[in-house]
């Protein structure tokens, strides 16, 4: 394995012999008075992806429909913003900038250890803070750090984790230094549709290039991968053509890495409060799709949205 980066397991492997996970986008049926009949089919895409070339017409309908479901999912309690000073997290807020809860927060956490190895990590912590300020919401800054061996979130996160350590620094600092009734909102899930893997190819999905896809070029081709591989596509249903114009470097990053790594992201926050993805909406995905690759790469998207929020905007390096 590479000493370094994300990991998660290949294909349909999970901790637990004889335990598929269901994978993002597909439905599971299952009748209990009928054991072994199960199916795990594909249900999205429903439609063909249909590219338009009226960017700033995409943007403002994403913007519109993104305020809606934000202002829909605050509704559950106080908002608490995790922010950062990422395009994904800012832009996402500026969507709402006119229309937050009265008593929003926002909030970063930050590890100490980050901050000695890696600059880019407290300038981070001082990004969010300037939005915060900007925008005209609270902010705080949650020290990263791991609980306790006896107290109550270790027990809680061990019984979660029975089998494999998961790292719950994140987790435990929102646990000890937030209330307990909030909304977080949680912005993963943008980068489905703004490009995230930059190493593209237009060869056809296969079992080999899944496992590149997977953790890096060094591991295409190899047993048992491919063999891995070969069964989550059938698994999945996950070919070109079912996936009707969509690029499946975009539905690899978000049906493999976020469904098997980043869900960790908002179960980090369910132990202590109630996490919402304003992601969470597969016609937002679809809208941001409809994007040339070209302005998805460049993340045009949120480019219009700042450009209509300037409390969103960072101020130029002097």
């Amino acid at each position: 394995m590479r000493p370094t980066g994300v990991f998660f397991l290949p294909g349909t492997v999970t901790q637990f012999e004889g335990v598929r996970q269901v994978s993002p986008n597909c439905l599971l049926r299952a009748d209990l008075s009928a054991p072994g009949q199960e199916s795990h089919d594909r249900f999205w895409p429903t439609e063909p992806r249909v590219e338009s070339p009226d960017v700033e017409g995409v943007s403002a309908e994403f913007r519109d429909r993104m305020r809606e479901h934000i202002r829909l999912i605050s509704r559950f309690g106080p908002v608490a913003w995790s922010l950062t000073g990422g395009l994904d997290s800012r832009g996402t807020l500026a969507t709402a900038a006119d229309s937050l809860p009265a008593g929003t927060v926002a909030f970063t956490y930050f590890n100490p250890r980050d901050g000695v190895r890696l600059p880019e990590a407290a300038q981070d912590v001082f990004d969010a803070n300037q939005i915060a300020y900007q925008m005209g919401v609270p902010h705080r800054v949650l020290r990263w750090r791991q609980a306790p061996r006896d107290h109550v979130f270790a027990r809680i996160h061990s019984a979660t984790h029975p089998v494999s350590y998961s790292s719950h620094g994140a987790g435990f600092a929102m646990w000890a230094d937030l209330p307990h009734d909030i909304v977080e909102m949680q912005s993963i899930g943008g980068e489905i549709g703004t490009v995230f893997g930059r190493r593209r190819s237009p060869t056809p999905l296969t079992p080999e290039k899944m496992s590149a896809l997977w953790m890096g070029d060094g591991f295409e081709g190899r047993d048992p991968y491919t063999a891995l591989f070969a069964e989550y596509l059938e698994y999945a249903q996950l070919t070109d053509e079912r996936l009707h114009g969509y690029d499946h470097h975009d539905v690899v990053y978000w049906e493999l890495r976020l469904g098997k790594w980043g869900f960790t992201k908002y179960l980090l926050g369910d132990y202590s409060h109630r996490t919402m993805l304003p992601f969470n909406d597969r016609r937002l995905i679809e809208t941001m799709h409809r994007m040339p690759e070209k302005d998805r790469l460049s993340k045009t998207l949120y480019q219009s949205i700042l450009a209509t929020e300037p409390r969103a905007c960072l101020p130029e390096p002097r």
